[in-house]
């Protein structure tokens, strides 16, 4: 299951424009550590169900 979640996130990242989603990030921890990881190693959670990030549409409920 959870290599069928990665892949529908990639997917998701690559249809929002997301270059280099693998490229490798320095991130400096709450610690002071210096850890090297990806965007999609951080994130591929987020985008699972979608663009995180995209404004979503309100539909006016209309009275008949």
């Amino acid at each position: 299951m959870r290599k069928l979640k990665r892949s529908i996130a990639r997917a998701n990242m690559k249809a929002a424009g997301i270059g280099n989603i693998n490229r490798k990030r320095v991130v400096q921890t709450l610690e002071g550590r210096v850890e090297t990881c990806s965007f999609f190693s951080k994130n591929w959670r987020k985008w699972v169900s979608g663009n995180p990030y995209a404004k979503k549409s309100r539909k006016k409920s209309r009275k008949v």
